[in-house]
């Protein structure tokens, strides 16, 4: 779902992509998983927003590489797990897409990458760093 939806789909009619493009339209949270462990790659074109934290955990999780355009989002990606586009147009992110698709090498290295650093999101993990540090003498 979301403001864009209906563009999306439009774009999509338009320029006859319904046999390359779904959408899979609104999924409840706890089927999310189901859907992501089957992707190759999570594609997040935000820029400058402050709502992509669950998406790049989720993505670590299950050894999803990202492409992504916020530089922001070097902070929380490991390093080689993902991909930052130097050009936000949809043209820059179809180019690496179609890099990718050639080289699926690289989409396997960053996911080892991305799975060697699924316990840094786990929820174990994160509630013992909360503990040390509203309690550091624990």
């Amino acid at each position: 779902t979301g403001n864009e939806l209906k563009k999306a789909k439009s774009y999509v009619k338009k320029h006859h992509l319904s046999k390359q493009v779904s959408f899979l339209d609104y999924i409840p949270h706890e089927k999310i998983f189901s859907h992501l462990v089957k992707q190759h790659l999570s594609v997040i074109n935000s820029y400058n927003f402050d709502t992509q934290g669950m998406t790049i955990l989720e993505a670590i999780s299950c050894g999803i590489p990202v492409l992504y355009v916020d530089p922001a989002m070097n902070e929380v990606i490991p390093k080689n797990g993902g991909i930052q586009v130097s050009d936000t147009t949809p043209e820059s992110l179809a180019r690496i897409i179609d890099y990718l698709f050639d080289n699926p090498e690289l989409i396997h290295q960053m996911s080892k990458i991305m799975l060697k650093n699924q316990k840094t999101v786990l929820e174990s993990t994160q509630l013992k760093k909360l503990l040390k540090l509203y309690n550091p003498k624990s």
